[in-house]
């Protein structure tokens, strides 16, 4: 197995419409302590176009025509479903110009593994020559989500297992970002190569101070984070906007809420006023969330639920559901506070917002626990070791 001292040469597949932050990069560096690089940046000029049509088909009621690589006319898709059907079935077979721009990647790339993240990547990596293991991270299980948001819609699930089912057998390894999806995928999918890795926390650490105090910002001001093109999001803001709003005013005239990412202007017509506010981008989350009490209504979705701790890093305090919190391995009426219902979120946050001294408790607890596990130190050393048995053990079958 490769020693402590090992560099593994790490390619990232990504589009030239959205390459990696340096700050992304700088983060990864810092995690592994140097022995993990990344390759050179490479500009993937076929997979630009394939990212910027899945982002908007994504975002639904897309009615979009793209020539080039992908040479479909979407025009007269205006029902999610069936873009999903398409979706699905071009992801399946790669257009040959992508195939292309692959291979020459992977004959100039001196990589010792591959990662691959999001859906509409899944099957790019099988246009590679296998003289290099591959890794895929499930950031959230599809099939679960189209179940969520189809119940009882079985072509609509088949596909959605297709996709992560069958494809995710073509990789050496299949990291889930917690156990909850690793558990889906093992034992109800029958995979057998699924770990489990999370994502790491900017700006916290394992020795995070427990004594800082956390104090709310007056007048009163309830926030969420994460923007509308992830339909769990739009979901959440609406139920947040139509149930829970009107029971958090009603007991807490001064208050506001404040919705932080970006949101069509349609979208905030619908539902903007002067106390439900609609923030945009904002250059510095922390600054923006600290001080509030975030909420975190979302009903649909798998995986890591990093608002909430972006949240907790700005010292806030989190209300959300169950499924929401799901995987964080937070404690309810410790780190965290768990409301399946409208009523169960307006009451525990009136009674929040009076007891300045529970604020700050559950802020410094929720803190501790995050930097705990899921600081750049911890999360880099358990990504660091899972990369190098990957490496080792597809060295030894090829030697085999």
């Amino acid at each position: 197995m490769c020693d402590a001292g090992d560099s593994i040469e790490y390619a990232y597949l990504w589009s030239r419409n959205s390459p990696p932050s340096s700050t992304f990069i700088r983060q990864w560096e810092a995690e592994c302590e140097g022995r993990l690089r990344f390759s050179e940046l490479r500009n993937m000029f076929a997979l630009s176009d394939c990212w910027s049509w899945t982002t908007r088909m994504m975002s639904g009621g897309m009615r979009f025509s793209k020539s080039g690589l992908l040479r479909r006319s979407l025009c007269s898709v205006g029902d999610a479903k069936a873009m999903y059907v398409r979706f699905a079935g071009m992801l399946l077979d790669p257009p040959p110009k992508v195939v292309r721009s692959l291979q020459r990647i992977a004959a100039d790339s001196n990589a010792d593994v591959v990662q691959v993240d999001y859906p509409w990547m899944v099957r790019f990596p099988r246009c590679l020559p296998r003289t290099t293991p591959r890794v895929f991270v499930v950031h959230e299980l599809q099939s679960s989500i189209i179940q969520q948001l189809y119940p009882g819609d079985a072509e609509m699930l088949r596909i959605a297992r297709r996709l992560e089912v069958e494809t995710l057998r073509e990789y050496d390894a299949v990291i889930t970002l917690c156990d909850e999806d690793a558990q889906v995928l093992t034992h109800e999918h029958g995979l057998q190569n699924v770990v489990v890795s999370p994502l790491a926390i900017q700006g916290i650490t394992a020795e995070s101070t427990s004594t800082e105090e956390f104090e709310l910002r007056t007048p009163l001001r309830f926030t969420f984070l994460g923007g509308h093109s992830h339909s769990p999001n739009a979901d959440a803001v609406r139920w947040l906007h139509t149930e829970i709003a009107p029971l958090i005013f009603q007991d807490m005239p001064d208050a506001i809420i404040r919705i932080v990412g970006s949101y069509p202007q349609s979208f905030q017509q619908d539902l903007a006023s002067d106390r439900f506010q609609f923030a945009g981008f904002v250059d510095d989350v922390d600054a923006e969330l600290r001080g509030s009490i975030f909420l975190c209504p979302l009903r649909i979705g798998s995986g890591m639920r990093i608002k909430i701790l972006d949240a907790i890093r700005a010292g806030v305090v989190v209300l959300s559901t169950t499924l929401g919190a799901r995987g964080l391995g937070l404690r309810d009426e410790q780190d965290v506070l768990l409301c399946d219902s409208a009523g169960a979120f307006a009451a525990k946050a009136k009674t929040l917002s009076a007891d300045a001294i529970r604020y700050s408790r559950i802020a410094q607890n929720a803190r501790r626990r995050v930097g705990e596990r899921f600081s750049a130190e911890v999360v880099g050393q358990v990504r660091h070791q899972l990369l190098n048995e990957v490496v080792e053990r597809f060295r030894q079958l090829q030697r085999a």
